[in-house]
This record gives C-alpha cells, sequence and structure tokens, in this order.
C-alpha cells in the first residue's frame, strides 16, 4: 500500500508539470468546462462518432453538460451540437430508431434531450419522441417489489446506474407535459426502493445493485446486495436523486425520505474523500486496499452532486471546502493533445456488476481520447458546470394575473440564479378556473415548470366559470384535440353522433369568438377552422339539443 501511495503522488507530480506547461497557453482565466465542450464538438462531428452506441446513454450524458452550458452561456452551438445527435435518430414524425424490445433503461436517457429541444424549438417531433420513450416505462420488466430490471437479460436486478438512466428524465417529462404526478411517484419509489435494500447507513454509502431473487452471481446470499460501492455507480445515483428534486413537489410524501437519503450519502462522500489526492477511489470505501485506484468519473459526479446540493439547500455549506479541493485536484488529471485540446484522464470506462473486488480494481484506466469512453467527458463537465457557473447571472421573475386568481412559486424568491427550476401553479379565485399561462411563457399546462435562464414574466389567466353547463357526457361522446392548436381544432363524436350539435369557442373575457353548428357526423373527425383566432386561450363548449353541454380549455397558438 506504501507503493501503491508513492504511485499516486509521483502520479500527481507528472500530471501537475505537464498542466503546468499547457497553462502557458491556458490562463487562469480558462474556463475548463467550456474548454473540454468545444474540444468535444472539434474532436467528433457528432458525439456518436466518439461513442458509435447510437440511441443510448453514452453519447447523451455527455450532452446533458452542452445543455447545462447552452443555459448558463445562451451560445446555440451547444443547443445545435444536442439536436444533430437527437435528429440523427429521431425523423420529422417522432419515431425512433432504437431497440424498444430491448427492455434496457440505458435506451431511455437520450429522451431528456427531446423535452429540452421541444421547449427551444416548438418542434412537435421532440414532444411525440419524448411521449414514446415515457410508453416505455409501462412495459418496462419489474421485480416483484416494482423495481425496474436494468435490462431485460439482467432480470430482476436493480443498478444504482439505473437510477440516473430513466428516474430524471421521468421527472422531466412529468413536468413539461402534465404527467408529474405519475412521474413523482414512480421515480421517488424506484429511488427508495434500492435505497431500503443497498444503502449502508453505517457508512452512507450505497451498493453497485441488488437482485430480489438473490441469484445473480455476484448477489449476497441472505441481502441479494452486490459486493462493493463503486465510485460511478453511487456518482449515478447520487446525481439522479439532486436531479429528481428538481420537479419534486415538496409536499410529495416522499419529499422528505428523498432528502434524507441525499444528506446521508453526502455524509459518505465526504468522509471516504481521499486526504492525498482530495478525490475518490475505484472502491470507494477500500482506498487502503491493495490495487485500487483514484477514479475521476466517480469523483467528478460526487463535485456535481454536493454543490448542486448546497446551491439548493438540500444540505449545509460545511461540504464547501471537500468540493473546492475535490475540483481542484479533478483539473490536474487534465492532459493535452498536440493540439493543445484537453484530454480527461484516470477513469474506468463502462462496466457492469462484478462479483469480487479484484475485479472492480483491475479495471483498465482509461483517458478520452484516446478511447471511445464517454464517463470522464460526462462527469468534468456536470461537474464544471456547477463549479464554474453557477451563481454567476441571476434572473429576475415577475409575476401578473388577469382575472381571479393567485399564483404559488416554488422556491419563492423573485431573484434566482441562472439555470434555477421554478415551479408555478396557478389557483382560481372563486368562481373562476385557470385558462391558461401568458407573457414569456405561453402554456395550458399547471403546475409548470421549467428552467430559468432570463428575466421572465409570467401571466396567469383566470375566467370565469361557464355556467350552466350539465356534464353528462363521457370520453366516448367526444374527444377534442389538439389541447394546443394551430389553424384547426379536431373533434371526434361517439356514441350521440346522430344528432346535432351546437359549438361554441369563448375567449379569456368570456365573449364568444366562434359559432358553430353541426346537423350531421362523418366518422372521420369534424375539423372547426380557428384560423380567425387570436393567439390565447380558449374554451370550446359543445351543446346537444338535449341541454347536455361538454367544455374543454385550449390554447390557440
Amino acid at each position: 500500500m506504501v507503493l501503491s501511495k508513492f504511485s499516486e503522488q509521483l502520479k500527481k507530480l507528472v500530471f501537475f508539470s505537464v498542466l503546468s506547461f499547457s497553462l502557458i497557453l491556458y490562463s487562469q482565466d480558462t474556463n475548463w468546462t467550456a474548454s473540454m465542450a468545444d474540444a468535444i464538438i472539434q474532436r467528433y462531428a457528432n458525439i456518436n462518432d466518439l461513442t458509435g452506441k447510437g440511441w443510448e446513454y453514452s453519447n447523451s450524458i455527455v450532452l446533458v453538460g452542452f445543455e447545462k452550458l447552452f443555459f448558463e452561456t445562451g451560445d446555440t452551438k451547444y443547443l445545435d451540437y444536442i439536436k444533430k445527435y437527437i435528429d440523427k435518430y429521431v425523423n420529422n414524425a417522432g419515431t425512433i430508431n432504437f431497440n424498444a424490445d430491448a427492455n434496457n433503461l440505458d435506451h431511455l436517457h437520450p429522451a431528456l434531450l427531446c423535452v429540452t429541444l421541444y421547449k427551444e424549438t416548438g418542434l412537435a417531433k421532440y414532444k411525440t419522441a419524448a411521449e414514446k420513450i415515457r410508453d416505455e416505462f409501462d412495459n418496462q420488466p419489474r421485480n416483484d417489489s416494482g423495481g425496474f430490471w436494468h435490462k431485460e437479460v439482467y432480470p430482476n436486478q436493480m443498478w444504482a446506474d439505473g437510477i440516473y438512466m430513466a428516474e430524471p428524465f421521468l421527472m422531466r417529462y412529468g413536468a413539461a407535459f402534465d404527467d408529474l404526478e405519475y412521474a413523482s411517484d414512480e421515480a421517488t419509489k424506484q429511488v427508495i426502493l434500492l435505497a431500503n435494500h443497498a444503502y449502508d447507513s453505517s457508512k452512507h454509502l450505497i451498493y453497485h445493485g441488488w437482485d430480489d431473487t438473490k441469484t445473480a452471481i455476484w448477489a449476497n446470499s441472505e441481502t441479494g446486495v452486490s459486493p462493493e460501492v463503486w465510485s460511478r455507480a453511487m456518482g449515478w445515483y447520487c446525481m439522479a436523486l439532486v436531479d429528481i428534486l428538481d420537479y419534486l413537489p415538496k409536499s410529495h410524501n416522499n419529499y422528505d425520505r428523498m432528502i434524507e437519503i441525499l444528506q446521508g450519502l453526502a455524509v459518505g462522500i465526504k468522509n471516504y474523500q481521499d486526504t492525498d489526492s482530495s478525490l475518490w477511489y475505484q472502491v470507494v470505501d477500500k482506498g487502503d486496499s491493495a490495487g485500487n485506484w483514484i477514479e475521476t468519473s466517480g469523483s467528478g459526479m460526487f463535485i456535481y452532486t454536493l454543490k448542486k446540493a448546497m446551491r439548493k439547500g438540500y444540505i449545509d455549506t460545511s461540504y464547501n471546502s471537500a468540493v473546492d479541493k475535490a475540483w481542484k485536484a479533478l483539473k490536474t488529471r487534465i492532459s493535452f493533445d498536440e493540439s493543445n485540446l484537453p484530454v480527461i484522464n484516470d477513469f474506468v470506462g463502462g462496466m457492469g456488476i462484478k462479483p469480487s473486488y479484484s475485479e472492480y480494481v483491475t479495471q483498465t484506466k482509461v483517458s478520452t481520447p484516446p478511447s471511445s469512453h464517454p464517463h470522464g467527458y460526462c462527469a468534468f463537465l456536470l461537474a464544471g458546470s456547477e463549479m464554474e457557473f453557477k451563481n454567476l447571472i441571476k434572473f429576475q421573475i415577475s409575476l401578473d394575473t388577469i382575472g381571479l386568481g393567485s399564483v404559488i412559486q416554488e422556491p419563492g424568491n423573485t431573484t434566482v440564479d441562472s439555470g434555477t427550476i421554478v415551479s408555478f401553479t396557478a389557483v382560481p379565485g372563486d368562481g373562476y378556473e385557470f385558462a391558461g399561462w401568458e407573457g414569456d411563457t405561453v402554456s395550458g399546462i399547471n403546475p409548470i415548470s421549467f428552467q430559468i435562464k432570463k428575466d421572465i414574466l409570467l401571466i396567469a389567466r383566470f375566467v370565469k366559470t361557464v355556467s350552466g353547463i350539465n356534464h353528462h357526457f363521457s370520453n366516448a361522446d367526444f374527444q377534442v384535440y389538439p389541447s394546443i392548436a394551430n389553424d384547426y381544432l379536431y373533434i371526434a363524436f361517439g356514441k350521440n353522433s346522430d344528432k346535432p350539435f351546437f359549438l361554441e369557442v369563448i375567449d379569456a373575457t368570456g365573449k364568444i369568438a366562434i359559432e358553430s353548428k353541426v346537423t350531421s357526423v362523418v366518422y372521420s373527425p369534424y375539423r372547426l377552422n380557428l384560423s380567425e383566432l387570436l393567439p390565447g386561450n380558449y374554451i370550446l363548449l359543445i351543446k346537444c339539443c338535449d341541454s347536455t353541454s361538454f367544455q374543454k380549455k385550449f390554447l390557440k397558438k
């Protein structure tokens, strides 16, 4: 072990020498995160040119770092690079080129980027693609406790890695597309289920995985838990926690438990930080064991987790010293190629759960380039997004209402850091109902959450409840779509289609904007022309000859 420690010290000296030379061109003012991202763009026309993995997490984990750079800098080259990758696999109809039959959580993660692209471009294909991945959750195989299998080829196995591959997307999708109740229940269930079995409360660490049947080659015969705490698996799990909490309502039944798990893991991360390198070992809790080595991808993920958790108030600021030392140390693991582009070193390539300590520590230590492994890029970009950008720029939130009602904002600050995710809930007053958001964001979703990247004005419009309506219709009678319409609204009539109907479109002031009588209905949906309407929120009122009525809110773009 003395020799191992000496080797680590020697390696630090070598890297420091290389780094010092490179700093002739890299000044103290260099933004390391942006420099790494720019190097990636220069090296690979498409991020899949690095990995060759297609529609899979290996590509999207790097692009999440690009997403954060886009939100922080506003530079569209980072968004364009994300779009180039997604467009390679998502066609104009929103169909994704991937193997859905594999039931593999690693295939779900890229859809996280589709939600952002939909918000930024408004192109429907990205929403359609995200919806297809959301539907995959309904088909994923589960163990007897309801936990998702990591892959169909690994039956009954829950991996800490898989929490990051699936649940952050689910939460982002739920917040964007009015599915937050299911997303919150499912995501927290998965996180807590794994913690209940794989979290070591004495060490405040989480093991790599758990098999509820206890039959995997690596599974403990009594607990089903894997034998070691792998740095990157724990890093995935910890990052998932802080990202899920971006969208999880404080009122949710599992919110306090999620905070409790995060705070416990933060203690473990701090306690097992190596005092010499200021980073973390490949097997986190066995730094003194033969063959163990400092691993940079898990280390970067721990930096991201602790810094973000402090910024969001989930943990106290006593972790600042540990994080600052770790970030400084992580940068010493950067070298430079012949073109003076940064290279990330000392991380492990892709790997699954291993049955023994020796199989973890004998994994090859790699650098990218020349390797095709993306994990070092991912961890460095995410750590840097917290260490080099947050708290530099602040934006103002202004709220207003039209009609009787109020808005609840969480967190409630009128000034927030760039990149902060804020949720808004419209609460109608007596006799009024919510009609939609206006201002810098036009939407009918309530509550709504989004990332703040500029000063915003958000207006909640409330309209008087339409009186005299007898809701005798069910979904079998009418289907009205889409909720956000351009020039046409479609009405599919059901069992009462042999009777005449009267259609009224009512604007936000209560005035009738369109009146129409439907005397006969064919089997195809009835198309209502909205081209004369101004953009805004409306109510479609369908009246039947027997005095029954149906209403549906929609947004005209």
